[in-house]
């Protein structure tokens, strides 16, 4: 009884967290933009998870502010990753897949020798 208690209660909740920090961790390592993208979907999917898990268990009437908070964050994370994978994938050993910022950073790098 024990086990499965430890198990359901502390083992499953911080998987997901492992599994994100690990394709981030990839991510980094190899500067793959593939690893980045699973860790991006990935983490959407976890957002929507716990947004739509939140929005059945508010049910009142607060419930429309909170679902507004709830989108507010949501969107504000997913903005922040957003510029965070910019950010992260400003290498000249990445794909470059649709970075426009990070060419012109690369460009001026070889030209000038240092970023803007």
């Amino acid at each position: 009884f024990f086990f499965f208690f430890f198990f359901f209660m502390l083992v499953l909740p911080i998987l997901p967290i492992l599994v994100l920090l690990l394709f981030l961790f990839l991510s980094v390592c190899l500067t793959s933009t593939f690893f980045m993208f699973l860790f991006l979907l990935l983490f959407l999917l976890f957002v929507l998870l716990f947004f739509f898990l939140l929005l059945n268990l508010t049910v009142g009437a607060g419930a429309y502010n909170i679902r507004c908070c709830l989108l507010l964050i949501s969107s504000r994370e997913l903005i922040g990753l957003l510029f965070f994978q910019r950010w992260l994938l400003d290498s000249p050993h990445s794909m470059q897949l649709c970075l426009p910022r990070a060419r012109l950073f690369r460009g001026r790098r070889q030209k000038y020798g240092t970023r803007p």
